[in-house]
This record gives structure tokens, C-alpha cells and sequence, in this order.
């Protein structure tokens, strides 16, 4: 039986500092509970350097996928952006700050 596929739809603006450290951590707690996912962050057009950093973060994982946005429509727009690139049976959208614990993803799972 296959378990079903987890898409996190993480919406970015001035947030560089935490990209790596969310990705990170998300990509642990889901593949130790043996997860399917892809991640999927979308840039809000951040005037910081996330863009340069997301897209290093995809060569990284291949479960990664990124999203540039033209201009900053807002964190709404972004992750309605981010939901129309899903492939997820669930999904989750996340905070990029580290707001929300990625450990929340596997109570939120088995509720």
C-alpha cells in the first residue's frame, strides 16, 4: 500500500535566514516517518537574497520545488500560487519564519 504523498506549500518573503534550517528540518521529520513529500516554497519577490538561496536548496533535494513570483502580490496570492504546483494527496502550508514547528506536519498527519 502507498502511503500517500505530503505537499508543503511554504510562502517566502524576507526570510533567507530560515530557508535552510526549514528545509532541513521539514525533509528530516517526513522521511523519518517515511513520508512521501515535495516541499514547494514560493517567493514572494523578496528583496532579500531567497531566491538565490531556494534555488540551491532545489540542486540539494529534488523533492524541492521553487517559485518566483513577478512582483510581491502578498502572502495570499503566494500561496494560492504554491497550491496550483501541488501533487500531494495532503497538504500543508507552512510559515517560513519557523513560526510552525515542521514536527506539527506528523500530528496534523495522523489526526
Amino acid at each position: 500500500m502507498r502511503l500517500p504523498m505530503i505537499s508543503v506549500v511554504v510562502p517566502v518573503y524576507k526570510c533567507l535566514e530560515c530557508l535552510a534550517e526549514l528545509s532541513l528540518r521539514t525533509k528530516s521529520i517526513l522521511e523519518k516517518n517515511n513520508l512521501d513529500y515535495e516541499i514547494i516554497f514560493v517567493d514572494d519577490n523578496s528583496p532579500d537574497l531567497s531566491w538565490s538561496r531556494l534555488k540551491e536548496l532545489c540542486q540539494e533535494n529534488p523533492k524541492i520545488k521553487a517559485v518566483k513570483l513577478s512582483r510581491n502580490f502578498g502572502q495570499h496570492v503566494a500561496i494560492s500560487a504554491g497550491l496550483s504546483f501541488t501533487n500531494g494527496d495532503w497538504v500543508v502550508v507552512m510559515d517560513c519564519d519557523l513560526q510552525d514547528d515542521p514536527d506539527e506536519i506528523i500530528n496534523l498527519y495522523n489526526a
